[in-house]
């Protein structure tokens, strides 16, 4: 109905577990530096709807994401007349990137996907140029990708088929490279292999991962450094209360793991408590044990969100489970509940010092109500 606007112009599929968006962030940078305009679909937003759909790493204008979604409702309500479906909110926000990068006359798509990558709503672009990426793999979305490793890489692999070349990050687990390798070989696609970085640090490995892309993208290499910037709610710092916040939305193990790797690696501050939320479909052990890796104290919250009234919205494991869970698994660690943002903030105050740093992580999805929070604490003290 919309005149498939992914075949426009040469795409950048991104697939995997850990770090999709902010290769996607850091890959967007590298092209458009190069002179390249890029649409790039991101998700899910933290702050504005709007990180979605990105027109060269910023924002588009309100009237233009109106007009973008007046087409997007347009062909939606063709298509339910004669299907009798209508898309859902991950696969309109997916239309909406296209239609505005096809509006906006953009070189290339970079397309980071949702879950896994044969059913993904983001495996529609059929051009022969297109390069795939392979983001860390871990165990995530278990219940429809696979109860392995293994079994999920063959997921995400899937969509290699039929490209010009796919890029695999560096891998935790030995499995996802050679799943990536035989998938490749058997479609007759390259691979490119990078390499992990000598300190390990998930920033480096995803910044070498889009200059591998750029390289082919552009056919010129470029130095692989610390990036400069990250998406928003990766490792995003606010200075607020005489404490330092950091919002992170690690939603998973693989990703609480990495952050804890980075704030060991380089210490901001003593980290003296997290506040914490977990998506109901996570496995819950695995996050819990990692959070009371992050802080001698959690502070265990909750979420309950709309994407956009377009089916089930996401909610997370209730805030005295998540307490409890954390508790059976490490005696040491300290707990305690807060159903609201605003009640977690006043007990990351009680049980913090100035100076100190608090963690607010778990998902993307509570970021912004503990920002929030943050800055109505902030007004109410002040």
């Amino acid at each position: 109905m919309l005149g498939s606007p992914q075949n426009r112009v040469p795409a950048v599929h991104i697939v995997g577990t850990a770090g999709k968006g902010t290769t996607a962030h850091l890959i967007t940078r590298r092209l458009v530096a190069d002179g390249l305009t890029v649409a790039t679909h991101m998700s899910p937003h933290v702050y504005d709807p709007r990180e979605r759909f990105t027109i060269d790493g910023g924002l588009p204008d309100w009237p233009t994401v109106l007009a973008g979604a007046a087409e997007v409702f347009d062909a939606a309500r063709r298509t339910r007349r004669s299907t009798g479906r209508t898309p859902g909110y991950f696969s309109a926000s997916i239309a909406m990137s296209w239609i505005l990068g096809r509006r906006a006359g953009t070189d290339m798509l970079v397309v980071e996907a949702g879950i896994g990558g044969r059913f993904d709503a983001t495996n529609v672009i059929d051009r022969a140029d297109r390069i795939v990426v392979v983001t860390p793999v871990g165990l995530d979305h278990t219940d429809v990708l696979g109860s392995t490793v293994g079994e999920i890489a063959v997921e995400k692999a899937t969509v290699v088929a039929g490209s010009a070349g796919v890029v695999v990050a560096p891998q935790s687990e030995p499995v996802v490279a050679s799943v990536v390798a035989v998938a490749a070989e058997t479609a007759g696609v390259d691979v490119t292999m990078v390499e992990a970085s000598s300190s390990g640090d998930w920033r480096l490995e995803a910044e070498a991962t889009a200059a591998a892309v750029e390289a082919i993208v552009t056919g010129r290499s470029a130095p692989v450094t610390m990036p400069r910037c990250l998406p928003p709610g990766r490792l995003e710092r606010v200075d607020a209360l005489d404490r330092l916040f950091i919002l992170d939305g690690a939603h998973n193990a693989t990703k609480l793991g990495g952050l804890a790797d980075v704030l060991n690696r380089d210490p901001p501050g003593p980290v003296r408590c997290v506040i914490a939320a977990i998506g109901k479909g996570k496995d819950l052990e695995s996050c819990a044990l990692a959070l009371s890796r992050l802080a001698p104290m959690v502070i265990a919250t909750g979420f309950d969100t709309d994407p956009g009234g377009s089916g089930p919205a996401p909610r997370s494991w209730p805030a005295r489970e998540l307490a409890r869970t954390v508790s059976e698994l490490s005696s040491a660690t300290r707990v305690t509940v807060a159903h609201r943002p605003v009640d977690a903030i006043d007990a990351a105050l009680r049980n913090t010092d100035e100076g100190d740093v608090v963690v607010v992580t778990g998902s993307f999805f509570h970021l912004a109500d503990v920002r929030r929070a943050v800055s109505v604490s902030a007004d109410r003290l002040s």
